[in-house]
């Protein structure tokens, strides 16, 4: 993406359930897929040409409607589903069960991410527009031109071309702007119950729903990839790895970590999802769909 931006997307607050609604639908799989969200209850995936595949609970309608063609190049999945086109024009679908389809912006943008009520996308300028049930925006309060933004349910954070970090929301105990860390970073992610953050030597400093010092910090030095979900974090280390801590890792996201390198990852709910180098995907986790399965046909 332009700017070196890291945009990851986390889906941390449960899909409303319908039980009229229709059965998980099963995923694709194979090779070859190039980008890859979820929320822990639905995934979608980009393949070779930019077509989008989606898989899981249908009951937000992120499968049922998923919009047909090519050229698609950035996507994200929370209770909702939004995709940029080869023109960086966002395109969404769903049910809206959260609101995050609600007055969408228009031009071009590129990097986009759900949360919640919430979605935000940046663009060419590293300038980030937000829209939904609760849009707080990080352009008007926090004045940022930012390089890495991440949206989660309760929590947007951001980080500017200086590395340094902001966040705004009600996380911790309701103000909207803070700084939960002070220093230069060059990732930043947010999950249900915390966030962290990798200084430029890949160490990893994780703050909790008070803005305090977590006690769950990823180990080692070299980290990249930093995602979150509900109550863990993970990265990839200098082999390529996952490494995952927190409160709700040894239980949900630890036992079922890959024993192979990948180069991507991404996460939402209890599940992880990581994609290797010739675009094959693996999950794991705790789901009440089927996303775990990882996809079946060829993304290539």
């Amino acid at each position: 993406m332009l700017l070196t931006l890291t945009l990851t997307t986390l889906g941390c607050s449960p899909a409303t359930t319908d039980t009229s609604a229709p059965p998980p639908v099963p995923p694709p799989g194979g090779t070859g897929w190039a980008a890859l969200s979820h929320d822990g209850y639905a995934a979608c995936a980009l393949d070779g040409d930019g077509s989008v595949h989606c898989w899981g609970n249908d009951d937000a309608r992120v499968v049922t409607d998923a919009p047909a063609g090519t050229g698609f190049r950035a996507i994200s999945v929370d209770q909702a589903a939004c995709a940029l086109d080869a023109e960086g024009a966002l395109t969404c679908w769903g049910t809206n069960l959260s609101g995050n389809l609600t007055d969408l912006p228009s031009g071009s943008f590129v990097a986009v991410s759900l949360g919640g009520g919430l979605g935000c996308a940046v663009d060419a300028g590293g300038h980030p527009v937000c829209w939904g049930a609760s849009a707080w925006t990080l352009a008007d309060r926090l004045a940022l031109v930012v390089t890495a933004l991440d949206v989660e349910a309760s929590l947007v954070c951001g980080l500017d071309a200086t590395g340094a970090l902001a966040c705004d929301g009600t996380f911790g105990d309701g103000d909207d702007n803070f700084t939960p860390l002070e220093g230069s970073y060059s990732e930043v992610s947010a999950g249900g119950s915390r966030g962290c953050a990798l200084d430029h030597e890949g160490r990893a400093t994780c703050f909790n729903d008070r803005w305090s010092s977590d006690d769950y910090e990823i180990p080692g030095t070299g980290l990249h990839g930093l995602v979150s979900g509900r109550a863990f974090s993970c990265a990839l280390d200098a082999h390529h790895l996952v490494v995952c801590a927190g409160p709700r890792s040894a239980q949900e996201v630890t036992p079922g970590i890959p024993d192979r390198p990948l180069a991507r990852l991404v996460a939402g709910g209890d599940v992880v999802c990581g994609l290797d180098d010739v675009g094959a995907i693996t999950c794991w986790g705790e789901s009440t769909s089927n996303i775990t399965d990882g996809p079946a046909a060829d993304g290539g």
